[in-house]
């Protein structure tokens, strides 16, 4: 199961899919987090759902940055065209993202001449985000066949 498999399997769940409360976040609707009716989130789980939708966030735009230095925008536009219009970030979410990764020491950033000629912060992912990358990715790749463990076994006779 990849990434985009993932997303439609969430979408088509029944489960509701509420606003996440990412502090910073205006008007994020497309981050979202999916919890079952009458769950209330406890100050513990809250902490875990952020983590888990930051380190996605991060682990796909330093996958991007593997392809070479890119802009945010360019970083936006070839996550939201690769996934075929599934993934959209918004600003509010991309570029606390970039400052945490160049904080973390995991991509680092200069001032050029877009392709408009107009200046653009480009973002390159350092050895160091490379390392977290490929780590991130293992991770990632365990929880997606979990996930599809779970979902796509067929109940066995005596379960309902």
């Amino acid at each position: 199961m990849d990434l985009r498999e993932l997303l439609l399997l969430l979408q088509q769940s029944k489960l509701p899919v509420v606003p996440s409360e990412i502090q910073g976040a205006k008007n994020e609707k497309r981050i979202a987090s999916v919890r079952p009716p009458d769950a209330r989130v406890r100050p513990h789980e809250y902490k875990s759902r952020i983590e888990l939708l930051q380190g996605t966030l991060d682990m796909l735009i330093l996958q991007k940055l593997q392809w070479g230095p890119q802009h945010g925008y360019g970083i936006v536009q070839a996550l939201r065209l690769r996934s075929g219009d599934v993934l959209q970030v918004e600003t509010g979410s991309l570029y606390p993202a970039l400052h945490r990764l160049e904080r973390q020491g995991w991509v680092q950033s200069e001032w050029k001449q877009s392709e408009s000629k107009q200046r653009a912060r480009y973002y390159r992912i350092t050895a160091k985000g490379k390392k977290q990358l490929a780590s991130d990715l293992s991770r990632w790749e365990q929880i997606v066949e979990a996930i599809g463990s779970v979902m796509y076994v067929k109940p066995e006779e005596g379960e309902s």
